[in-house]
């Protein structure tokens, strides 16, 4: 079992622009800094101290009221200086980048624009560029692309591949991950997307689907509920429903996919990052 420890970014838009506005107006008074989401996001004052991209619990921070006031708090605590920014920043460029590159070599998800883009901050010397503005560019790259875990805290139960299917009892492929959070634990979108499919089927139950490219979508199954619309424009981290056991399922879980056009591709590869950063 791989157990993935990581906070995703969740709500809707406006009640995630509210956070970043609360404590962008509190560090600007505070300390004269600007680019707050890029330091929230990216948890660029080491506040969670992990080697994660996201901020650990980017979740929390925006979308609840208590936990902006107790993020501010431990800035407070733990922020020394603009360099730890400059330098944090640089470290999540090259944690970006090396993803977008790897991926992209796998799957082709980037436009040749893009591609482009990224090859060259890879060969860029980081201690001669602003950091942030850099940042800034990548996460308008990164953000379209599903490398946040969909859940909180959970565990993946069963990987991509063959496997011994739970209730035909026979092998069978799976072709995503099953992924355990707590009870009825939000899910959230993995990136920004649109939303080209909510409803029923077959055997997954509840299900949504989002498109996140032209050819790259993401797949979230077995839901108890969905809380966004076919055709809705959605952000990385908003909740698109919970953690639920509706179609064919033994336990509550969420199933999760990965595609790239009509082909199913392991979803880990794109998570690997998230599971592996602390």
């Amino acid at each position: 079992m791989l157990l993935c420890l990581v906070v995703q970014s969740c709500g809707s838009n406006s009640h995630s622009s509210r956070s970043y506005r609360t404590i962008g107006a509190a560090l600007n008074k505070s300390y004269k800094l600007t680019n707050s989401n890029l330091i929230v996001t990216y948890d660029l004052a080491r506040i969670d101290r992990t080697n994660c991209i996201y901020s650990a619990d980017l979740g929390l921070i925006i979308n609840d009221k208590n936990y902006t006031k107790s993020y501010i708090h431990k800035f407070k605590i733990n922020y020394k200086s603009p360099l730890v920014l400059r330098r944090e920043a640089e470290k999540k460029i090259v944690r970006i980048y090396k993803l977008l590159l790897t991926l992209h070599q796998k799957y082709h998800i980037l436009s040749s624009k893009k591609y482009q883009y990224v090859k060259r901050v890879s060969r860029m010397d980081l201690t001669k560029i602003d950091s942030r503005s850099v940042l800034s560019s990548l996460d308008k790259i990164i953000a379209f692309v599903p490398a946040m875990l969909p859940s909180y805290n959970a565990n993946i139960t069963s990987k991509y591949g063959n496997r011994h299917h739970p209730i035909q009892k026979k092998k069978k492929f799976h072709c995503g991950l099953d992924l355990v959070a707590k009870p009825s634990a939000p899910i959230y979108a993995t990136a920004n997307a649109k939303v080209i499919f909510t409803g029923k089927q077959n055997g997954y139950g509840n299900a949504v689907e989002i498109r996140h490219s032209n050819n790259l979508t993401s797949f979230y199954a077995h839901l108890s509920n969905i809380h966004v619309k076919t055709g809705q424009y959605i952000t990385r981290g908003q909740i698109i429903g919970h953690q639920g056991h509706s179609g064919s399922t033994t336990k509550e879980h969420l199933h999760f996919e990965i595609r790239v056009g009509k082909n199913h591709i392991d979803p880990y590869d794109f998570l690997r990052s998230a599971c592996q950063c602390r």
